[in-house]
Formats: C-alpha cells, sequence, structure tokens
C-alpha cells in the first residue's frame, strides 16, 4: 500500500495571534515537527498551503507542496483537501493538521497497519471521540475527492457533516493525547508546562 500524508498549514491563527505551524517545542517548529513524524510513517510527504514557500526552510527537501488556490469567500481544511486529493497518487492519504504537538509515530504505525486491511470500498478511516471525527488526523482515498465537491457547492465547509454523510472506518483511539492541538496563546503555554 503507498501511502502519503498531507500537512495542512492554511489557518489563519487568529485565535494564536501568530503561525501555529511556526511555533517551537524543544526548538522545532510545529511544521517541522509533523512533516517529520509524517515522514516515518508515510511513503511521501506534502504539504498544501496558501504560502508553501513560507514553510521551506523548516522542510526536508523530500517534501513536495501544493498551492491551495484562494478564490473568494471562505475556506477551511474541507476545501483543501479536495483540491488536494487529486493531485496526490496514493493509495491512502494521512491528513494532518500542522499544529500537533504531540503527533506520535507509534500510534500512527498503528493506525497505517489497520487502514491496509480495510476493504476497497472503504474511503475513509478516522478517529471519533465524544465531540466527534478527529478528521485533521485521518486517512482518506484519493477517490474521495468526489464526494466532497456536492457538499461544498451546497455551501457547505463543516468537516462534521461530510464525514457523518459517507462511511467512515472507525480507527481505534486509546490514549488522545496525542491528537492534542492549540488554538489559544493560553493553551500553548499550558502544554509547554504540562
Amino acid at each position: 500500500m503507498d501511502c502519503a500524508a498531507l500537512i495542512l498549514a492554511g489557518g489563519a491563527s487568529r485565535r494564536m495571534g501568530q503561525d501555529k505551524a511556526l511555533l517551537e517545542l524543544d526548538g522545532e517548529p510545529l511544521i517541522a515537527r509533523t512533516s517529520r513524524v509524517a515522514a516515518a510513517i508515510c511513503d511521501s510527504v506534502w504539504l498544501c498551503s496558501p504560502q508553501p514557500d513560507r514553510y521551506l526552510p523548516w522542510l526536508p527537501q523530500t517534501v513536495q507542496c501544493l498551492t491551495e488556490p484562494q478564490p473568494s469567500g471562505p475556506q477551511g481544511p474541507l476545501t483543501a483537501l479536495a483540491g488536494a486529493l487529486p493531485q496526490i497518487k496514493a493509495d491512502w492519504v494521512l491528513l494532518l493538521a500542522c499544529d500537533l504537538p504531540r503527533l506520535a509515530i507509534a500510534p500512527l504505525q498503528a493506525w497505517r497497519q489497520q487502514v491496509e486491511q480495510l476493504p476497497e470500498d472503504c474511503l475513509a478511516a478516522i478517529a471519533r471521540t465524544e465531540q466527534g471525527w478527529e478528521p485533521l488526523v485521518g486517512f482518506y482515498r484519493p477517490a474521495i475527492a468526489t464526494t466532497i465537491s456536492p457538499w461544498l457547492a451546497q455551501g457547505r465547509r463543516d468537516f462534521q457533516g461530510w464525514l457523518n454523510s459517507i462511511a467512515v472506518a472507525e480507527l481505534a483511539l486509546g490514549d488522545r493525547d496525542w491528537l492534542t492541538n492549540c488554538n489559544t496563546p493560553e493553551e500553548w503555554k499550558a502544554l509547554q508546562h504540562s
């Protein structure tokens, strides 16, 4: 099974007040950390961002960049995924947000092994918590892009709603601490002191 990682770095980081992808943990920007973990799991790594050149100094040369188009109107991770998937040649794409400071290799490797056993008609595999799906750490077949376009055409951008409209294999989630992300300076400070 050929698996590619797709890292999304397109958010405005308004609540954080600075680019979350460039926040440093143990001297390493989150974008570099995420790409390092992704490379340990996947056969190729892609970055999707409106400004991919901004992150090149912190990425290995093997990371391939996609420029997320900025049409008029609101965007979001589902829009970015729909645009990126058709450009990636792989059996599965591991979608990752750029701001996952505790992202870990071992659970992702276990998930990849689970995904390899899924039937061909399964198009997505994602963990679920009490709050809903965890779509920004999940596996998607590129063919699923055709189901996103009609959703977006209705003016909808909500990931949870779209996932609830399709068949998704649920990945087992033990400790969810490694899925933690930070959206505010207070959350970032708390994470650094935990």
